[in-house]
């Protein structure tokens, strides 16, 4: 074989071993240019021909030493750099050093040192190489943690909290003010409704609400003074004295049903007849099991607000027994039909016209009971 076709035979095995190679990235040649900062020795030529036209077989080859030795040891052909590819493998030369030449032409190579001022300059001018990013852009977490921004917002946060407080004490203020005026309306409606004794004579005694205005759903003023049945008999005494628990019973009969076949004196005899009052006294029994004979249903409730409170806004009246106090010297029942959204409760004593008048508050009312029922049909 003469030596035309051995240069062509050395170009075609050098075309096909640069086929196999690929191009140095980004993160290689900074490894590369890494190791030979700290010390590593770097690629250098062997046998470098300066001059004349040269097989590609008897070429120079590198050698390389450090941890890439071994990977490019076996490829037999120059690895570009930064400035090339394997498929051109004089590009990276012929920038580095001014030269140019055609395609199977010699030409010289740039060395190591040249080949490292190259690379640094472009690390230099092409900060993106070292950070692998093109563009850092500012997320919005560091946009919010800039002093101006954090300032801006702990003054906006001071602020809403004055102007809150402010607001939330002239709210209370407002609230209060609203709760006095309409205490001293009510006081005054209260003292308008209640009767002075004064002005009734001598001679003067509670009237009940007639016979005749006894409907369902209106709870009536019955009283044991009644001239129409205080003077009967009950519980070895009269209704007068001992009668204020079947005069009770008798008005809430009346408010749940609408009948008037039982007035107080009746029922004082009904209680009677069926020995509810054996001691002189109404037994409590007669709230449940005498309420049940007459058609009414009845259940023992806690004296508590809840209790009474529920009771009455479900329209079940609530009788209480109480001791002495405001209502009695020794022990009474008395009727609770309502209580409003500040716990005043409508009263109906059948033993006073006066404490009927006006509203007890519910605490006033607890202080001095001992039991509760409440009533429905």
């Amino acid at each position: 074989m003469d030596q035309g076709h051995q240069n062509d035979a050395s170009r075609r095995s050098v075309r096909l071993a640069g086929q196999r190679e690929v191009p140095l990235g980004v993160n290689e040649r900074r490894r590369q240019a890494d190791s030979s900062i700290s010390g590593a020795p770097q690629r250098e030529y062997l046998e470098q021909p300066r001059a004349g036209r040269t097989p590609r077989s008897q070429r120079g080859t590198y050698r390389a030493a450090g941890p890439g030795a071994a990977r490019n040891s076996n490829l037999g052909v120059p690895r570009s750099s930064s400035f090339g590819s394997t498929r051109n493998p004089n590009f990276g030369a012929a920038r580095g050093s001014g030269l140019s030449g055609k395609r199977g032409r010699s030409h010289a190579y740039v060395d190591g040192s040249r080949r490292w001022s190259a690379f640094k300059s472009s690390r230099v001018t092409h900060p993106h190489l070292r950070s692998n990013r093109i563009f850092a852009r500012a997320t919005w977490i560091d946009r919010l943690l800039q002093p101006r921004v954090i300032v801006a917002v702990l003054a906006l946060v001071l602020v809403g909290g004055r102007g809150l407080a402010i607001y939330s004490s002239a709210q209370q203020r407002a609230a209060e003010e609203a709760a006095q005026a309409e205490a001293a309306a009510e006081k005054k409606r209260l003292a308008n409704q209640a009767v002075n004794p004064n002005k009734l004579g001598v001679g003067a005694y509670a009237v009940s609400t007639p016979r005749s205005e006894w409907t369902q759903g209106t709870m009536p003023h019955l009283y044991q003074t009644d001239p129409a049945w205080a003077n009967k008999s009950y519980a070895g005494g009269t209704v007068r004295a001992n009668a204020c628990g079947p005069t009770s019973l008798t008005m809430v009969y009346i408010y749940l049903t609408g009948r008037t076949d039982l007035d107080p004196g009746a029922m004082a005899a009904f209680a009677d007849e069926n020995n509810f009052a054996p001691t002189g006294a109404t037994e409590w029994s007669f709230m449940t099991e005498g309420a049940s004979m007459l058609g009414i249903n009845s259940a023992y409730i806690n004296p508590s607000r809840r209790d009474i409170t529920n009771a009455l806004a479900n329209g079940r009246p609530v009788i209480c027994s109480v001791s002495p106090g405001d209502f009695t010297t020794v022990g009474h029942y008395i009727v609770l039909r309502s209580i409003d959204d500040r716990g005043m409760v409508e009263v109906f004593d059948p033993n006073s016209p006066y404490n009927s008048a006006r509203r007890w508050g519910i605490q006033e009312i607890l202080n001095q009971t001992q039991a509760c029922w409440s009533f429905w049909v």
